[in-house]
């Protein structure tokens, strides 16, 4: 696919009154325009529609279908299959594209011949004190692209690129070929869309000038709750990334030095110092990068607070959603049948 293409915008969304219009003035502001924007409603009960429906008289279509399914792989699917566009771009409701983000989704099909998936990249959108700590810890590189080179860019493209679900293109033949999103995960269904992908054999490139603002969570308990959420999901298709395999063999390592007390005096003391080690490299020594000093006070207890909430999350929707696949055979089933098209020899089990 080479030349100028029609793109649709497709959007997941499930009440997202409150970010509507951020989202719609971002992508209206663009330095190229969708030729539509199809709206994935996971049956909103509040004023989501009518907010991205007041849009459509400002010269750019805007059409709403709706998503049974609820969770934003639906939605992925029926925007997707409700447009006749060459390509599909993808993006979530809240998170503000920059101007020349569209351009840059879009590019790389025009110029090349062989392109079948493009990945943006994603910048943390940081508002307060606690988004700031909670970016400078959980998206460490996310929050330096600014002051990056270009080769270190390049350095952190991993082997195997499993592009998220937020910032996202593709043609339309890749899509039907991939047979859309898992649609029955209400977490990490970008995950196993892209290992699928990955094990068709499908182009993927990253186009480090097509870029988003990503919102941050805004406590403790979100910062948890999405943690155990992607991990769950992971788990319940069967994929483990290696950071939970580093969790499970520190936490294992403390509790095995705690228990081993009785025999050995000094074991208490082993875990508390390898503890406090953990806490400093995950934590604050991410913040003294990022910031050179710890400039809040309050970040001193905060830092440490986001990086168990999140390691907690982990390791305990890892465990649920494995216990899930073992026991609950749907899991098991639908994961087989969405991947029966594919190479088994290039379906990760674990992260490459």
């Amino acid at each position: 696919m080479t030349g100028k293409v029609s793109v649709a915008l497709v959007i997941p969304v499930r009440n997202e009154g409150s970010r509507v219009n951020a989202t719609m003035d971002a992508i209206l502001a663009s330095t190229r325009l969708p030729d539509e924007i199809v709206i994935g409603d996971g049956m909103s009960t509040d004023d989501t529609v009518a907010r991205f429906l007041a849009y459509a008289d400002r010269g750019l279509p805007v059409h709403v279908v709706p998503n049974p399914a609820r969770f934003s792989g639906g939605g992925r699917n029926v925007g997707a299959r409700a447009t006749t566009a060459q390509v599909i771009v993808f993006a979530d409701c809240g998170n503000p594209v920059a101007p020349e983000w569209v351009a840059e989704m879009v590019r790389p099909f025009e110029e090349h011949a062989h392109v079948d998936i493009v990945c943006g990249v994603f910048e943390p959108l940081v508002t307060n004190a606690f988004e700031h700590c909670l970016a400078a810890i959980h998206y460490p590189q996310n929050y330096r692209f600014n002051v990056m080179s270009a080769a270190e860019r390049h350095a952190l493209v991993p082997r195997v690129v499993l592009p998220g679900g937020g910032t996202i293109a593709m043609t339309r033949a890749t899509f039907e070929a991939i047979g859309g999103y898992p649609d029955w995960l209400h977490r990490a269904q970008d995950k196993v869309f892209s290992r699928k992908a990955y094990a068709l054999g499908m182009q993927v490139v990253v186009n480090w000038q097509a870029r988003i603002t990503h919102h941050m969570r805004s406590d403790l308990a979100s910062v948890f709750r999405l943690s155990f959420d992607y991990a769950r999901g992971n788990g319940r298709s069967r994929f483990t990334e290696r950071h939970f395999i580093k969790l499970a063999g520190l936490y294992g390592g403390l509790a095995l030095l705690l228990t081993a007390y009785p025999w050995f005096t000094y074991a208490p003391a082993f875990a508390v110092i390898l503890f406090g080690a953990y806490t400093w490299h995950a934590g604050y020594r991410k913040l003294l990068a990022k910031d050179g000093s710890i400039r809040n006070p309050r970040y001193w207890w905060l830092a440490p607070a986001m990086v168990w909430h999140r390691d907690a999350g982990a390791l305990l929707g890892q465990l649920v959603g494995l216990y899930e696949w073992c026991f609950l055979p749907k899991y098991r089933k639908l994961f087989r049948a969405y991947m029966a098209s594919c190479d088994k020899a290039r379906i990760p089990l674990i992260e490459p």
